[in-house]
C-alpha cells in the first residue's frame, strides 16, 4: 500500500467516523445521570425496605412471644394444681361426710327395727281383719 492509498483510505475512516459521530441532538435521547436518579426514586430505598421489614416478625420476637407463652402456661399449671389439691380436699371431706351419714342412718335404721322389734312390730296395734 503506498502512503497515497494509505491516506485515502485513512480519509474515507475519518469521514466514516465524522458522519456517524453523534451531535447534541442525538445526545439529548440518552438517559442523563440526573434522568436515571429521578427513575430510581420511585423505587424502594433501603430506609423503605427496612421499614416495611419491621412489620414483620422477627426471631426475637418469636423467642420472646416462647417466654411469655411458657411464663403463662407455668402460671396456669400452679393454679390447675392448686384447684386440684382444693378439690381433693373437698373431695375428702365429702367423703368423711358421707361416711358419717351411712353410720348414723345405719344406725337409725337398727334403732327403728329394735323397737319394731320390741314392740311386736308396727302393725301390732291393728287389728287384722
Amino acid at each position: 500500500m503506498t502512503v497515497a492509498q494509505l491516506k485515502q483510505h485513512l480519509d474515507r475512516r475519518f469521514d466514516h467516523l465524522e458522519r456517524t459521530k453523534a451531535d447534541k441532538s442525538d445526545l439529548a435521547r440518552f438517559v442523563t445521570k440526573d434522568d436515571l436518579k429521578a427513575e430510581l426514586k420511585r423505587f424502594a430505598t433501603k430506609d423503605d425496605l427496612k421499614a416495611e421489614l419491621k412489620r414483620f416478625t422477627t426471631k426475637d420476637d418469636v423467642n420472646r412471644l416462647a417466654t411469655r407463652t411458657d411464663y403463662q402456661f407455668g402460671e396456669v399449671f400452679r393454679r390447675l394444681d392448686s384447684l386440684n389439691d382444693k378439690i381433693d380436699s373437698l373431695t375428702g371431706v365429702v367423703r368423711d361426710n358421707r361416711d358419717l351419714f351411712d353410720r348414723v342412718s345405719d344406725e337409725y335404721g337398727h334403732r327403728i327395727a329394735d323397737l319394731e322389734h320390741d314392740s311386736g312390730g308396727y302393725d301390732a296395734g291393728v287389728p287384722k281383719a
